[in-house]
C-alpha cells in the first residue's frame, strides 16, 4: 500500500479530477468505481475498473483511472501495464500522469525509462522539485549503492502475509503496527472497507535480537475498534504517544488522524487513561510521534496548514503538562512531497521517511543531524532503501542495531539491520579544493597507523588520510598533532612509489551563470588528461551556488553547472558513465554566506563552483601500475 495516501490515513486531497472525454458513455459502473476512488477505496475501484475494461477493451479512459488507482495503491508492476496503454494518449492523459509513471518506472527499475518521462513532465513543470530530486536521483542511481556493505538487513521472522511496520523499541523489544488478525485473510493492497484494523503488538527480541517472539497485542485502553498507528515510549516506558483515527468507517479521510496519550498500570498490566494530545484538530491530521531523549521535544507529521506539501514534519514543545506551539521543520527537510515517520536518536539525528527529497524510489528513509545550524539531508542509500517504500527506521547506536519496515517484496514487514562498518566521511565528501590526488596504494608500515594507504581527491587540504580495515581516518603529525606533509615524507623515506600528485582547484562561475569561463578550462584538462590516462577512476562533478536566490532556483543552477563540466569532459572523449553528475545547489557553503549573512561579492563568488571528487578506484588495476 502506499504510504503517502493509505497508511493510518495521512492522505493527500485527491488532485486528478476526472473530465468528460469524447469516448463511449460512462457507465453506472464506471461511475461507481469513480465515487470509490474518490474516497480512497482503491481495491473496490480496481475492481470495477477491471470489470468495465473486460466489457469494452478500447475503453481507454477507464485504462487510465485503472493506471491511476494502481498507483495510489501502489502496485507499480499494474500500474506500469495500463499507464504504457494510454501514456501516449495526449488528449487523455494530464501532465502529472508523466511524473507519475516515471515514479512507477524507477520502482520497477525501468531507469532509463523513467528519466524519459520526467523528462518530457519537466519540460512542462521545469520549477517542480519533486521531479527536479526524481530526475536527479535518475541520473544517480550507482550513488545509493556505494556504501551498500556498510549494512546487513533481514526480515524479522515474525512478518506474517499482513502487514507489519513502524516499529518502536519497548522493553527487550520492538513495539509494531500491524494489521494481522484471526478471523479475515489480509490483502496485499489496503481497501478501506472496514474489514481490517491496525493495532499495536509487542515482540521481544531472541538470541541477541536476530529472533522475535510471537507478538502479542498490547493491553489495555490502546488497542480498540479503531485504526492504531506509530508510538512512542517515554517515562521508562511507563507513557506512550500513539495515533489512532477516529471512525471505524472505511470511508477514512485525511482529517480524522489524532494523537494521544496513555499511562501504563503495573497494577492492572495494561494501558489506560487515553487522552488526546491538545493540539489535535478535526480539519487536520496528527500522528507518526517520536520523543526526543530530553523527553523536551516531540516529533510528529501533520498536514495541517501552512506547510510546504503533503505531510510535513514538526516538532513541539512539553513542559510537564503543558504543550507549546507546533513548529514547521523548515524547507530543508521538509519538501511539496511527503515527509513522515520521524525517529529521533540519542545524539539528536533525525530519521525519516519521503518521497520529496529522491531516492531510489518510492519512500526513502532519510537522516539529518538536528544539532547543525545547517541542516543536511541525506539518503540511508541500499539496502536500507529500495526502489518501493522505506520507512518507520529506529536505531539504536549503542548496539549498532536498528529495525525499519519496508515494502520492496510487494507488502509492508519488518526488517532488521546492523552497522558493520561505521564510514568516516571526511575523506568522501569533503570539498576538493588546493587538494593532491596521488594515484598510489602501498603498505604503510611505519607511522602512527599502519594498513593499507590510500591517499584520494576529495580530502581536505593538508590534511592526510588513511584507510584501514576498511575505515577512512584523519592522521595527523604524531610530534606536534598538527596538520602537516608527515605522511608524504614517510613515504619518500619509505621509497614507495607515487605514481603523479595531481592538484585539482574547483572552477567558478559568474553570477547566475553556468557556462565555464576560459581561465578554468585548464582545470578540466587535467582532469581529462588524469582520466584518460587511469581508465579505472570515477569522479563526481559537484556543482554549487552562492545564497543568492530561491533554493529550488539554486538546486537547478548547480545541476546545469555540475552538467556544463560534464559536456565538456565528454567532448574530451570521457565516458559519461564515469562521471557522476550532483548539483549541491546552496547546502555547501565554503565559507558563512548563507541566507541570513552579508558577505563581499568576492565571497559569494567562492560558493560558485564546481568541485570534483574521486568516488571509484579499482584497487586491483592501481596495485598493477607499480
Amino acid at each position: 500500500m502506499r504510504k503517502t495516501d493509505l497508511l493510518l490515513g495521512l492522505i493527500l486531497t485527491i488532485f486528478l479530477g476526472f473530465t468528460s472525454l469524447a469516448q463511449s458513455k460512462i457507465s453506472h459502473k464506471e461511475r461507481r468505481a469513480d465515487r470509490h476512488f474518490e474516497d480512497f477505496s482503491y481495491y473496490k475501484a480496481s475492481e470495477l475498473y477491471r470489470k468495465v475494461i473486460k466489457k469494452n477493451p478500447r475503453n481507454e479512459r477507464a485504462k487510465l483511472k485503472l493506471a491511476r488507482t494502481y498507483f495510489k495503491a501502489n502496485k507499480p508492476d499494474d500500474a506500469k501495464i495500463y499507464f504504457s496503454e494510454v501514456i501516449h494518449k495526449t488528449y487523455l492523459v494530464k501532465s502529472l500522469d508523466y511524473l507519475h509513471y516515471a515514479q512507477v518506472l524507477q520502482s520497477v527499475e525501468r531507469f532509463n525509462s523513467a528519466k524519459k518521462w520526467c523528462r518530457k513532465y519537466l519540460a512542462i513543470n521545469p520549477r517542480n522539485i519533486i521531479a527536479q530530486n526524481l530526475s536527479y536521483s535518475l541520473e544517480n542511481v550507482n550513488k545509493y549503492y556505494k556504501d551498500s556493505s556498510k549494512y546487513v538487513v533481514q526480515g524479522l521472522n515474525i512478518n506474517t502475509e499482513a502487514a507489519e511496520f513502524s516499529p518502536s523499541f519497548y522493553q527487550e523489544g520492538i513495539v509494531f503496527v500491524s494489521s494481522r488478525s484471526k478471523k479475515h485473510s489480509f490483502k496485499r493492497y489496503y481497501s478501506w472497507d472496514g474489514s481490517k484494523f491496525l493495532n499495536l503488538y509487542y515482540s521481544e527480541g531472541l538470541i541477541g535480537n536476530e529472533m522475535m517472539t510471537t507478538p502479542e497485542k498490547i493491553k489495555g485502553q490502546v488497542n480498540t475498534r479503531f485504526h492504531q498507528g506509530p508510538a512512542t515510549f517515554y517515562q521508562g516506558h511507563q507513557k506512550i504517544i500513539f495515533t489512532s483515527n477516529n471512525t471505524t468507517s472505511s470511508q477514512v479521510t485525511d482529517k480524522n488522524l489524532k494523537l494521544y496519550s496513555a499511562i501504563f498500570s503495573n497494577e492492572n498490566n495494561r494501558w489506560q487513561n487515553v487522552i488526546p494530545l491538545p493540539f489535535n484538530h478535526e480539519e487536520y491530521s496528527s500522528g507518526h510521534p517520536a520523543m526526543d531523549i530530553t523527553e523536551k521535544v516531540l516529533y510528529f507529521v501533520s498536514d495541517r496548514p501552512g506547510g510546504l506539501g503533503g505531510t510535513d514534519l514538526y516538532k513541539i514543545s512539553i513542559n510537564g503538562n503543558d504543550w507549546g506551539d507546533p513548529v514547521n521543520l523548515g524547507n530543508k527537510i521538509n519538501t511539496p512531497g511527503n515527509e513522515m515517520f520521524p525517529y529521533i536518536d540519542r545524539n539528536n539525528r533525525l530519521y525519516f521517511s519521503s518521497n520529496g527529497h529522491g531516492g531510489l524510489g518510492g519512500l526513502d528513509i532519510f537522516f539529518v543531524d538536528i544539532n547543525k545550524s545547517i541542516h543536511k539531508v541525506q539518503n540511508m542509500g541500499f539496502p536500507i532503501n529500495s526502489t518501493r517504500d522505506d520507512f518507520g527506521l529506529i536505531y539504536d547506536e549503542t548496539k549498532e542495531l536498528g529495525y525499519f519496515s519496508s515494502d520492496r517484496i510487494g507488502q509492508s514487514d519488518l526488517y532488521q539491520f546492523r552497522v558493520i562498518e561505521e564510514v568516516i566521511h571526511n575523506a568522501i565528501t569533503t570539498p576538493v579544493y588546493d587538494s593532491q590526488l596521488p594515484l598510489s596504494m602501498a603498505s604503510l608500515q611505519s607511522g602512527p597507523t599502519q594498513g593499507t594507504l590510500l591517499v584520494v581527491a576529495g580530502i581536505e587540504h593538508k590534511k592526510s588520510y588513511v584507510i584501514t580495515d576498511n575505515q577512512v581516518i584523519e592522521v595527523k603529525d604524531p610530534e606536534t598533532n598538527q596538520d602537516s606533509n608527515w605522511l608524504n615524507d614517510l613515504l619518500v623515506r619509505n621509497n614507495i612509489f607515487i605514481d603523479q600528485t595531481v592538484e585539482l582547484n574547483p572552477i567558478h562561475y559568474g553570477f547566475d551563470k553556468s557556462s565555464i569561463d576560459p581561465e578554468y578550462i585548464s582545470e578540466l584538462d587535467k582532469l581529462a588528461m588524469l582520466m584518460q590516462k587511469y581508465s579505472f577512476i570515477e569522479f563526481e562533478l559537484g556543482g554549487h551556488t552562492d545564497a543568492i536566490g530561491s533554493d529550488i532556483y539554486n538546486q537547478h543552477l548547480s545541476q546545469k553547472r555540475a552538467s556544463s563540466a560534464l559536456d565538456y569532459l565528454r567532448d574530451k572523449q570521457i565516458e559519461s558513465d564515469r562521471l557522476l553528475v550532483v548539483g549541491y545547489g546552496e547546502s555547501s557553503p565554503i565559507n558563512n554566506c548563507t541566507d541570513d549573512q552579508s558577505c563581499t561579492k568576492h565571497q559569494h563568488r567562492l560558493n560558485r563552483r564546481t568541485e570534483f571528487r574521486l568516488i571509484y578506484m579499482d584497487e586491483n588495476q592501481v596495485v598493477s601500475n607499480y
